[in-house]
């Protein structure tokens, strides 16, 4: 997975967030890059509300209208942006591009939630079931989410989407180990689980035996 800061509108399906208020004739104005006028149905039924979706086909692309509804703060956005991964897997591929030049408040955050939760949505949540699961899109090794935002600096992306791409994988496994059944997930299992974590992530792991538990009286 590659997160990258695009200097240019990405040339890939867009995905783009839209807060309620935020009015669909004045975004016009600013989506005349894109190169596609809105259509009235869009702008008459489309309102922004949490989860609403309207896909735009333009040359061959796909441009994702999602709304965010009213909150911006990042809890409400990340949820937003998961179940539309999530949900909607299916429809994507493994480079989309996430547009955010119409966002003037606390865009680096907007694009951090938006990415954790796009990268979080990939998580299948019946991966212990007998049936091989499809493969989201974005968790294929060659995924690439382009961001693009004029005002967002290098040095501050970098911060952003590394952290979100680090969140993330952590909440997939603790996903993953959540859903592991009670048969498979046993206290060796756990052990073990938590020391592949140290030495992946570099803390130290100490595995108490039985016996260690009762004499360090921690039972």
């Amino acid at each position: 997975m590659r997160i990258t800061k695009s200097a240019f509108k990405p040339e890939t399906d867009l995905l783009i967030p839209v807060f309620q208020g935020q009015s669909p004739e004045g975004m016009q104005s600013m989506f005349s890059e894109l190169s596609f006028q809105l259509s009235d149905v869009f702008k008459t039924d489309f309102k922004g509300e949490t989860g609403e979706m309207h896909i735009h086909y333009e040359a061959g692309r796909r441009f994702f209208f999602l709304g965010m509804g009213k909150k911006t703060g990042f809890g409400p956005v990340y949820k937003t942006a998961r179940q539309f991964s999530a949900k909607h897997g299916k429809k994507l591929k493994k480079s989309l591009g996430l547009y955010l030049a119409h966002i003037d408040v606390r865009p680096e955050t907007l694009a951090e939630a938006v990415i954790n939760g796009l990268l979080t949505g990939t998580y299948q949540i019946g991966a212990w079931k007998t049936d091989d699961q499809p493969e989201h899109p974005l968790s294929h090794h060659e995924a690439e989410i382009q961001v693009y935002h004029p005002s967002i600096s290098d040095k501050n992306f970098v911060t952003l989407a590394n952290r979100a791409l680090i969140v993330a994988e952590s909440q997939i496994r603790i996903l993953d180990l959540m859903n592991t059944p009670s048969n498979i997930k046993t206290p060796t299992y756990m052990a073990e689980w938590a020391e592949g974590s140290g030495e992946n992530h570099g803390f130290k792991v100490t595995v108490l035996s039985d016996d260690a538990i009762w004499e360090n009286n921690l039972m």
